[in-house]
């Protein structure tokens, strides 16, 4: 959608933009259903769309956040809390002890996100030559993830040895960003709120925060990325020529789609909680294509969790804000 509009979605049936203009309203959204002449006026280039009989829902108070403003506001919060925060080649993994397992695994890989503790169920030692002492360790790295899980030495024997503790694969996408000359009237819009007018030769759509012109989709099971760049795909040329159809005005390029992968389950929900054959290990990961849409709820899930663990309470639901509730066997990464 354009500046401060809200957010927009498009719908084939009337029965499926009823049901997106309920669950809207389900959660407290300003939610309504509207004729579709009505959508193009707030966004025009509707009308290139080659099909046209189509059904809107307006969800006015539904903005897009910046990710990347948001990581940004986490790290202040953290670092006052006087929580160490490691990136880059300095927080890069070197390997893992556990405390059941004299073998030390490296790699390089992964992130690992950890919370401090008296003991040590788990030694890390990063690349720049720090050992960390750890009783509750989370495995956050995204399609990455399954890959340091292999290297935490759990292995009791090789005969019985289960090799789904992270059992997620990745799926290939494809992005591709839009870009068109910069309006005068986007231009006044975003200085009134103190955001930049150059932004990367402007994307064609910006709603509150966040660049929204960027065409995403796709599937593709390929292997991990080394193996997945040896095979092709028609993928970007399909993107390519939509973005044409609804956006004339753009310079769109197929060899300027972006590969993506995202870590799937088998049942396409994530994996969320501890890893019962390693106590004290706990996985949040598992998102698919819903890792920003989904990860604050259930990063809420992983901290009750853990705090659950170190005060040996034992519950069967997460509860969230505004009263939702979510069986923790749903998400459970033993559930396979």
């Amino acid at each position: 959608m354009g500046t401060n509009k809200g957010f927009l979605s498009l719908h084939r049936t009337r029965q499926a933009a009823l049901h997106a203009e309920q669950e809207g309203k389900e959660y407290n959204e300003d939610s309504e259903m509207i004729p579709i002449e009505h959508a193009i006026e707030l966004e025009p280039r509707i009308s290139n769309l080659p099909i046209q009989k189509l059904f809107a829902v307006h969800r006015k108070n539904d903005y897009t956040a910046n990710s990347a403003i948001f990581v940004q506001e986490l790290l202040k919060s953290i670092k006052a809390l006087g929580i160490e925060y490691k990136c880059g080649t300095k927080g890069m993994i070197q390997g893992i002890v556990t405390q059941d397992s004299n073998k030390v695994s490296t790699g390089k890989d992964c992130a690992v996100l950890a919370t401090s503790a008296r003991d040590s169920r788990f030694k890390i030692t990063t690349e720049d030559g720090t050992l960390h002492k750890f009783d509750y360790v989370i495995l956050a790295s995204g399609v990455n993830t399954p890959l340091l899980a292999r290297k935490i030495g759990v292995e009791k024997s090789s005969l019985f040895f289960k090799p789904s503790i992270c059992p997620t694969y990745p799926l290939r996408g494809y992005s591709l960003t839009i870009y068109t000359d910069h309006t005068k009237q986007d231009g006044i819009e975003r200085e009134k709120r103190g955001m930049s007018t150059n932004l990367l030769n402007k994307p064609i759509s910006v709603d509150d925060m966040y660049c929204s012109s960027v065409v995403a989709g796709f599937g593709e099971l390929v292997g991990y990325r080394e193996k997945a760049k040896d095979v092709p795909s028609i993928a970007p040329q399909i993107m390519a020529r939509y973005c044409r159809t609804i956006f004339p005005e753009s310079d769109v390029k197929e060899d300027h789609a972006l590969q993506c992968f995202r870590p799937i389950t088998p049942d396409d929900l994530p994996l969320v909680g501890e890893v019962c054959s390693v106590p004290g290990l706990y996985l949040h990961t598992g998102h698919g294509t819903l890792g920003w849409t989904l990860c604050l709820a259930t990063a809420e899930c992983v901290a009750q969790a853990i705090c659950n663990s170190m005060a040996c309470r034992k519950t069967d639901s997460y509860q969230l804000p505004g009263g939702v509730q979510i069986r923790s066997a749903t998400l459970s990464p033993n559930r396979f």
